[in-house]
């Protein structure tokens, strides 16, 4: 009997569902710095039959936030903590795919916005196609916002090359979110901007979001839970090139962590060089 699993009794595990499944109904996806410490990481190892602990766990490792170490990303252990990222969401897909066989078995639908997280967590991993299949079927199932599956489908579309519907998605996330979300949209919407090459349109509209104030800093930091480790660190070095208070050799640091990764293919490595560029011919403290 699963309630036994782990040396808990069947009662403990069924009361934790029971507060799982009330969770899940006003879970926020802000994202969460101490995620080795929070308790639905445990209790999903501990009572690993159960889907709606598998889910919270799954979710909540999904808006982890591994913080860089030192001043920032420019100075952190890049390698370590993408590695550490990779095993959060292979953990996580891992926790849904075990929580819809669960549900699956008891004759229950699937996981509430099953394909929505499997499509984020795929997309952490630069699997873009399969985040693209999930993504389809989030689309088709209509159980997330709709603002919400256009900032994720703006996102994916730019990684995958598909300009023309980037811009669609993040046009469209900007006018479609409520209020709260303005600030998450209008990064998202830079992002593409920026990697459609008007770098003007992405200032403006990075611009826009930092009047949000520290609804912006938790927009960049929900962002970031989205993002392969590589793309985190040019949405990083491109906020630090559009800061108010800009360091432009901080943002040059920024800029040359992300191109000493393998990922970025040669569009994007010359989008960060001009960046580079450019900031080098702005006058300000250069530093390191």
């Amino acid at each position: 009997m699963w309630g036994m699993v782990g040396g808990r009794k069947w009662g403990v595990c069924a009361e934790l569902a029971a507060r799982a499944e009330r969770d899940l109904l006003s879970f926020s996806d802000d994202a969460r710095t101490l995620q080795a410490d929070h308790p639905w990481t445990r209790r999903a190892e501990s009572c690993p039959h159960s889907a709606p602990i598998l889910e919270s766990g799954a979710r909540t490792e999904l808006t982890h936030l591994p913080r860089f170490e030192g001043d920032s990303e420019a100075d952190a252990n890049i390698e370590e903590l993408d590695a550490e990222l990779r095993e959060s969401r292979e953990r996580a897909l891992r926790w849904f795919e075990e929580a819809a066989k669960e549900r699956a078995r008891r004759d229950e639908a699937p996981p509430f916005q099953y394909d929505y997280w499997r499509a984020r967590a795929l997309m952490g991993l630069a699997r873009f196609d399969e985040a693209r299949e999930a993504l389809d079927e989030a689309w088709a199932r209509r159980e997330t916002a709709r603002a919400e599956l256009e900032r994720l489908d703006a996102l994916l579309s730019i990684f995958m090359g598909e300009s023309e519907r980037a811009l669609q998605m993040a046009h469209r996330a900007l006018h479609d979110g409520v209020r709260e979300n303005t600030a998450d949209a209008a990064l998202v919407y830079a992002l593409v901007l920026d990697r459609t090459g008007d770098p003007e349109g992405a200032a403006r509209m990075t611009l826009f979001a930092s009047r949000y104030g520290t609804k912006a800093r938790g927009s960049l930091d929900r962002l970031q839970t989205m993002l392969p480790m590589y793309e985190r660190l040019y949405l990083l070095a491109l906020n630090r090139a559009r800061s108010d208070t800009l360091d432009a050799g901080l943002a040059i640091r920024s800029f040359r962590a992300y191109l000493a990764r393998p990922e970025p293919e040669a569009p994007e490595r010359r989008l960060a060089e001009r960046h580079i560029e450019r900031l080098r011919a702005k006058p300000g403290r250069l530093g390191g």
